[in-house]
């Protein structure tokens, strides 16, 4: 967990958890049929499958980004709408600056928004890790 959580602050994915779950896969489709009749055995195949979705999930989200056009379409709205400001009949100067000033404040604070939540797993407002670090400390001292 430590070394695909670190990569994907980075932007990348870990060989080694990709392996592991390869790896976890083939032991369960190694087992022999009397193993696969275990009460258990449909149960953790669930679960497996939902490790697997979880993660393919994760790898989207990291891979994933605000399309080019939607930037297009913030940017030349938020230059229109400043420009339209310019349009509109305020007849004291200050109260015109005030009403610019304001909504180029907005587009840049919704701009800094976007940028932070387009990075899932590092910045601001990220995903953390304590919570599959708690399942897994749970699953280590269920094996001892």
């Amino acid at each position: 967990m430590e070394d695909e959580w670190a990569l994907m602050k980075q932007g990348e994915s870990s060989p080694l958890a990709h392996a592991a779950l390869i790896e976890l896969w083939y032991v369960y489709t190694g087992m022999s049929e009397s193993e696969r009749e275990h009460q258990l055995y449909g149960e953790s195949v669930t679960h497996l499958n939902q490790l697997s979705e979880s993660r393919l999930g994760r790898l989207f989200a990291l891979h994933s980004s605000v399309p080019n056009v939607m930037w297009g379409v913030f940017l030349m709205g938020g230059v229109g709408m400043v420009w339209c400001s310019y349009l509109l009949p305020v007849a004291v100067y200050w109260k015109r600056k005030a009403l610019t000033a304001c909504m180029i404040a907005l587009i840049a604070v919704s701009f800094v928004l976007i940028l932070e939540l387009n990075r899932p797993f590092s910045g601001l407002a990220h995903v953390e890790a304590t919570p599959f670090q708690f399942v897994l400390d749970n699953m280590q001292q269920l094996e001892r």
